[in-house]
């Protein structure tokens, strides 16, 4: 774990973190007071995955990326108003140890998806729109549909806390994103 990171306003925050070359790691970006859209990049500064969540200034943004050396750069922007600031802690833990097809790994394969998905919509929806773009709206559907299979997975794996998660990231999307309140119930 990294210490925390302060995230002003629309800012950038990086972090560079070692890694074992080759290994798949799940990148872990838990954040407070500043809702923060995440960028994993290589040390060539291309990117290698990007993460947002509903879940504004709280929720785990969750990345899994295969190392390509030794190191890597986690890019946090601020998406809050100047003078906002909140914190994140960033983790990285390697896959590689668990066994091939395992559970645990696909329930936060499916997080991460829904993650990268969730970015996608964000990025490509436009501030202030009284409704998504069809191409934002397609990829927030992809996010809850992704969030909504976690919950699944992780509720069959008995991690409850996990599938929570999960599932109130399925209705955030659901009820704020794609304003389907009775989808999101």
């Amino acid at each position: 774990a990294t210490s925390p990171l302060t995230i002003v306003g629309q800012q950038t925050a990086t972090v560079v973190l070692a890694l074992r070359q080759g290994h798949t790691y799940l990148i872990e970006v838990r954040e407070k007071a500043n809702d923060a859209f995440v960028e994993v990049r290589d040390p060539q500064n291309r990117v290698l995955g990007q993460a947002d969540h509903p879940e504004r200034r709280t929720g785990t943004r969750r990345v899994i990326v295969q190392a390509p050396g030794t190191s890597i750069l986690v890019q946090l922007t601020g998406k809050e108003l100047s003078g906002v600031t909140g914190a994140a802690a960033v983790q990285a833990f390697d896959l590689s140890s668990l066994p091939v097809h395992s559970a645990c790994a696909a329930g936060f394969e499916l997080l991460a998806q829904a993650d990268a998905d969730y970015a996608v919509a964000e990025r490509k929806g436009l501030q202030g729109a009284a409704a998504p773009s069809s191409e934002s709206r397609a990829a927030f559907l992809r996010a809850a549909e992704g969030y909504g299979a976690a919950k699944q997975a992780l509720t069959a794996l008995g991690d409850h806390a996990l599938a929570g998660q999960a599932a109130l990231a399925a209705a955030a999307v659901r009820s704020l994103d794609l304003q389907d309140w009775s989808g999101a119930a």
